[in-house]
């Protein structure tokens, strides 16, 4: 399994795809709230990109970022 915190996405060309649900701006940054895969998941964006509710966006992980978990144990590795 793996964490990701929602400043460590980009929005671009690849990644999950990700429908927008809420939009709240904060000032130099963007909180999106997005259906991914059935379930939600909150990104924070640069303010800078135009995104409404509806929008169809893709969603990747920084690689140097992603934290990796052991499933059984929890633990990190």
């Amino acid at each position: 399994e793996f964490a990701i915190r929602p400043e460590d996405v980009d929005a671009g060309d690849e990644g999950l795809h990700a429908t927008v649900r809420v939009v709240e701006p904060l000032g130099p940054h963007t909180l999106v709230t997005c259906d991914v895969e059935g379930g939600l998941f909150r990104a924070i964006l640069e303010s800078n990109a135009a995104i409404a509710v509806g929008d169809r966006l893709r969603l990747a992980p920084k690689a140097d970022r992603i934290r990796w978990f052991d499933p059984e144990t929890t633990n990190a590795l």
